[in-house]
């Protein structure tokens, strides 16, 4: 009989997510084996950091904003090296924010973990350990996929055709910037659980990009039932969760 697996939540702890990918893969994992595959960059882990700090982007933009405040208690993506340092200590230091980038390698296009955000000048890096991670549930399941898990009847969507994706599997298309960020995220979250997102689950995961910032030209401010969002205009503007319900349940009804 195929073993019946439970969906999984949005984040999990380290030791939670080691006990998902070794009931899933059949072999013990570690949250040691967790933090290796962040390390090397194969999934993202995130953090609560208990003390607020401020970042300055690496290379200023014009027009964009160059300066994040990240508030306490915020759950930002830690970086490779700080996955490493919980390797070999109890604490690691929140101080910068990584991401993608593509660079010419010889000719050849090479995609590469790069510095965007750093700690200010004059600001205390906030510390925090492993009981702090959070791993997401769409993690685990990437890890499954890619160290050959069991053929398992998962709750998991059927795979999408082709260029699939949230704009294409609704006919309803949000307005606004924010709108579309908050239906792609419950996409994100649908994909990663197998059930559709709720209005709290995007709304969460909203607040922690504002304070990432994941999209800073968007999403600028983290708020408790809403989110701060600059429009076209450049006004600031709340984004509440009675409005991310709304989207989501427009978008649903016009799912194919």
């Amino acid at each position: 009989m195929t073993e019946q697996f439970p969906p999984l939540r949005l984040y999990l702890t380290l030791e939670e997510a080691a006990a998902a990918i070794s009931a899933r893969l059949g072999q013990q994992w570690t949250v040691s084996d967790i933090l290796d595959r962040a390390a090397n960059d194969e999934i993202s882990i995130v953090a609560r950091i208990p003390t607020a700090c401020r970042l300055v982007r690496c290379e200023p933009m014009e027009g964009k904003p160059n300066e994040i405040d990240v508030p306490a208690g915020s759950l930002p993506r830690i970086s490779a090296k700080a996955a490493r340092t919980l390797l070999l200590a109890p604490a690691a230091s929140f101080d910068e924010l990584t991401y993608p980038r593509t660079i010419d390698f010889l000719g050849e296009p090479l995609e590469v973990m790069a510095t965007v955000w750093e700690l200010a000048p004059g600001e205390t890096a906030p510390e925090f350990t492993v009981t702090d991670c959070r791993v997401s549930g769409a993690a685990v399941l990437e890890l499954e996929k890619r160290y050959g898990g069991k053929d398992a009847n998962k709750p998991t969507p059927a795979p999408a055709e082709e260029g699939e994706g949230w704009a294409s599997a609704s006919s309803f298309q949000p307005k606004t910037s924010v709108g579309k960020i908050a239906v792609e995220v419950a996409w994100r979250i649908e994909q990663g659980t197998g059930r559709k997102a709720d209005a709290a689950s995007v709304m969460e995961e909203l607040n922690r990009m504002a304070s990432n910032g994941d999209r800073p030209d968007i999403l600028i401010e983290p708020g408790v039932r809403y989110v701060w969002w600059l429009t076209s205009k450049e006004t600031k503007k709340r984004y509440t969760l009675d409005a991310c319900g709304k989207a989501l349940q427009s978008w649903n009804a016009g799912r194919k």
